[in-house]
């Protein structure tokens, strides 16, 4: 399967060896390659089918990729390959690896910004071009304009169409691979885009529809992937539910039950798509939608029921202290103009002390 995002031109190849079949897309892009990936490309076999798909070509990997990169990570790349002028810039992986590539392909075609230029996008209009091969079922970056870095412990993030990645590989091979923790992660964060794009402020008729369809996919099939790892038609599933999500937030962006998640992440190191997750249940009574009775009938009247037989469940409890300051912070977050209803800083402490009487054990 094949198609054109309809919002940026790009091309996206979707099925078992689709970097073998469509090589030739990547022979045509350039002959310097600048490869940023983790550890686990090599285990699941893409760096392989990518190294072979780019056979005779001058490629350079980068492979110390972690989770949730921040901007000393994107400084040293760009340090380090700052006098390689790759052709393109290749990701392999998650969005950790895409969102990180990005970023190194706004900085190394504009040589002269500094790595805190990447958040303001007026001070620039073009980046090197970025190739996604997916290795996750989860954030969608390879058909965003989204990239997400840490900054002095908070997350931050940029958008821009200059790093809409130009082909996206989708072959949910790869996925096979991953363990328990990180396959719940990222289903739970398609999920999770799913339900918020389909509420949000700027969401419209087609992206509804697109958006539902991403969610009953993600819904069905998260709990049949858990059980059955090695099963490839629900890892298929899962990973048409993250494409599917991850066009729609790039029109509609996601709203502040995904924000509110990112200091569980940055702060107590749970990983993202859980903690996007956990206040969805508690939002949804809190957005002024009439749509969440839509998304409530989907679930059967109990999402919280839902994500705790996946297991979801945490293991510290935070501080007032903390919460208060979360709140805050998100009371000011710009999810904010994609979310209906009105969200000051009590209805959000609120939330967080909800999903913390529920999920804590």
């Amino acid at each position: 399967m094949n198609g054109w995002l309809s919002k940026f031109r790009r091309k996206y190849f979707f099925g078992e060896e689709v970097i073998k079949k469509n090589k030739q897309i990547l022979t045509n892009m350039g002959t310097r390659v600048l490869v940023i990936t983790g550890a686990s490309s090599k285990r699941n076999g893409a760096l392989n089918d990518v190294l072979e798909a780019l056979h005779g070509k001058e490629v350079v990997v980068f492979n110390r990729i972690k989770e949730n990169p921040d901007l000393s990570l994107v400084e040293s790349v760009r340090q380090e390959f700052q006098n390689y002028n790759p052709d393109f810039i290749l990701a392999i992986g998650g969005g950790s690896a895409m969102d990180c590539a990005k970023a190194i392909a706004v900085l190394l075609e504009n040589q002269s910004l500094v790595v805190s230029d990447l958040f303001n996008p007026l001070r620039y209009s073009k980046a090197k071009p970025v190739v996604c091969v997916s290795t996750t079922s989860g954030s969608g970056s390879k058909v965003t304009p989204y990239s997400v870095l840490v900054v002095d412990g908070r997350k931050k993030g940029f958008a821009h169409e200059a790093v809409v990645p130009k082909v996206a590989f989708i072959d949910y091979r790869y996925s096979l691979t991953l363990d328990h923790d990180v396959t719940l992660s990222t289903g739970l964060d398609a999920l999770s885009h799913a339900v918020e794009s389909f509420l949000s402020l700027k969401s419209d008729p087609l992206t509804e529809q697109i958006s539902l369809q991403a969610l009953k996919l993600a819904k069905e099939n998260l709990p049949r992937v858990l059980q059955s790892p090695n099963e490839l038609e629900f890892r298929k599933n899962m990973a048409v539910a993250s494409v599917m999500a991850g066009m729609v937030i790039s029109h509609t962006g996601t709203t502040i039950s995904h924000a509110m998640g990112n200091p569980l992440t940055t702060e107590k190191g749970l990983k993202h798509g859980v903690a996007a997750s956990l206040s969805l249940p508690f939002c949804l009574e809190l957005y002024e939608s009439s749509k969440t009775e839509t998304i409530k009938r989907i679930f059967g009247g109990d999402l919280l029921s839902y994500l705790k037989a996946l297991g979801v469940r945490l293991n510290f409890t935070p501080t007032e202290v903390e919460i208060e300051r979360w709140a805050e912070e998100m009371g000011k977050d710009f999810h904010l103009k994609n979310t209906p209803g009105r969200f000051d800083k009590e209805k959000i402490a609120e939330a967080y002390r909800k999903l913390f009487e529920h999920f804590t054990v």
